[in-house]
């Protein structure tokens, strides 16, 4: 028995990993359609009977109400970096009239 060709020996192996990705494919695919059929019945299940009338959370509110706090959310994060940059800039400020020999005049608490 003569020993196997470097060319081959690679080539089969090659094949071995195909083969063994495309089962590891296929099962991934079998379990994302239990996962599916699983998401299905349980939405089935806790969705709300068409008897107790329109749901009061429609997609758009959820979606108007998102939208409302990720602006809100913004909103804050630039008052707060607003705030940060006039103090430091007070702050160089005071630091350039110190340099001078001046200061401000601050109220006293």
């Amino acid at each position: 028995m003569s020993p196997t060709p470097k060319n081959v020996a690679s080539l089969l192996a090659q094949r071995d990993r195909i083969d063994s990705a495309a089962a590891y494919s296929q099962s991934l695919a079998s379990g994302n359609c239990k996962a599916e059929w699983f998401e299905k019945d349980a939405q089935r299940i806790s969705r709300p009977p068409a008897s107790l009338g329109p749901r009061k959370d429609t997609r758009r509110e959820l979606r108007d109400n998102g939208l409302r706090t990720g602006i809100e959310a913004v909103k804050l994060a630039r008052q707060a970096r607003l705030r940060e940059m006039l103090e430091r800039e007070a702050l160089q400020y005071e630091a350039e009239l110190g340099s001078m020999g001046l200061s401000l005049v601050k109220p006293r608490d």
